[in-house]
């Protein structure tokens, strides 16, 4: 695991709160990224993430981009950091409540989701074994394919 990048980032606002952790946006070096914040109490949820996205083949245009993990020190407890891509057009609900989309961006909307699940599903070796999103709405789903 790299143990310096959360003290190369800038955090300028949340994006989302939930279950686990927070998210936020963050500067690292000229680029923007998402940087998923647990708690040293959901350690175990952010060793699962890291699983997963470190699996060899999770790889793959329309599956949100990981970047790398790291901890940092917050005075009295330790917050546990999962660096991700940065999307600006935020979540597919996010977009979808402030823009009008036409057929055509649409169906290339489906095809990117589509594309992007049937991965997950697809057996990643010899065990025939796949990843399944047990979650999956609009607001987990920020990677699709250019929307103009």
């Amino acid at each position: 695991m790299q143990r310096t990048l959360a003290r190369q980032i800038t955090l300028e606002k949340v994006i989302d709160a939930g279950r686990y952790g927070s998210v936020h946006l963050g500067k690292w070096r000229e680029d923007h990224v998402a940087v998923k914040i647990f708690s040293a109490n959901d350690e175990r949820s952010w060793l699962r993430e890291i699983d997963i996205y470190q699996t060899v083949c999770l790889r793959y245009e329309n599956i949100l981009g990981y970047i790398a993990v790291d901890n940092k020190d917050a005075s009295t407890y330790t917050q546990l950091w999962l660096f991700n891509g940065y999307h600006e057009n935020g979540s597919v609900y996010d977009y979808l409540m402030t823009h009008t989309i036409t057929i055509p961006i649409l169906i290339k909307m489906m095809l990117s989701i589509a594309s992007g699940l049937c991965h997950l599903h697809m057996p990643i070796d010899s065990t025939n074994v796949a990843l399944v999103h047990r979650d999956l709405k609009t607001k987990k789903i920020y990677h699709v394919v250019l929307l103009t």
